[in-house]
């Protein structure tokens, strides 16, 4: 529970916010060639929440030259089990 307005009743839990395509493989968000190795959340330089980054496109865009992290986000392993 976050807010007051949330519910009380136990049988409304877990709460589902989002879902994930399944059968279908994740690709990177950016590029849309590579599949997804990373999820970010909260991650106010990009317009969707979650964002999937291959890894490549996720270092470049994410961090800097000297490996600072751009922004405030969290970043999260992503894997794609559609693709085991």
């Amino acid at each position: 529970m976050h807010h007051t307005h949330d519910s009380q009743h136990l049988q409304d839990y877990p709460f589902v916010v989002k879902t994930f395509p399944v059968g279908k493989r994740v690709f990177c968000n950016l590029c849309r060639k590579s599949p997804a190795k990373w999820v970010t959340i909260g991650n106010r330089r990009v317009p969707d929440d979650p964002y999937f980054f291959c890894a490549v496109c996720f270092r470049k865009f994410n961090y800097t030259a000297d490996n600072k992290k751009i922004g405030s986000f969290q970043a999260l392993p992503y894997k794609d089990w559609n693709a085991v």
